[in-house]
């Protein structure tokens, strides 16, 4: 547990991993659900495995899932997670849900998921989150594909 929390604490610092640099956002989220301690299903659009967008976001999309798995692993006391990735209309939309304890969507982020939501939407995108105490929560990021350099 402590050793995935580092790592995660890495990655929202903004370190790359290689497998996301060499591989994209797909290889790379399906390696760190893999090594999350609480199961983790990943859904994605098929297309997504070959397709190389641009490097920020990729990065942006990656850290979207890392945040998000963090919390659920120190918050949530989650028992299970669902990543879903797709793309429609120009746009890559990511959803990570729980099935945790939830939170007071009333009460302000933390840390974590307000920079997600600067870093978000100083590419264009956007971050929502659905809560509720005792209902899990659901993120849900939505970035442009289009003008950001990427084969998108």
């Amino acid at each position: 547990l402590e050793r995935v929390l580092g790592e995660l604490r890495e990655l929202s610092s903004g370190i790359h991993p290689s497998l996301l640099r060499d591989r994209g956002m797909l290889a790379a989220v399906e390696a760190l659900a893999a090594r999350h301690p609480v199961p983790v299903a990943v859904r994605a659009d098929p297309t997504l495995r070959s397709l190389r967008l641009a490097e920020e976001v990729e990065g942006a999309g990656y850290y979207t899932v890392a945040e998000s798995l963090a919390n659920s692993l120190k918050h949530a006391d989650a028992s299970q997670v669902q990543v879903t990735l797709s793309r429609s209309n120009g746009s890559l939309h990511i959803t990570i849900s729980d099935d945790g304890k939830g939170f007071d969507e009333a009460a302000s982020y933390g840390h974590g998921l307000s920079n997600l939501s600067e870093r978000l939407a100083a590419l264009g995108g956007r971050l929502d989150v659905e809560t509720s105490p005792g209902h899990g929560t659901k993120v849900s990021a939505t970035l442009s594909l289009n003008g950001t350099g990427g084969n998108g």
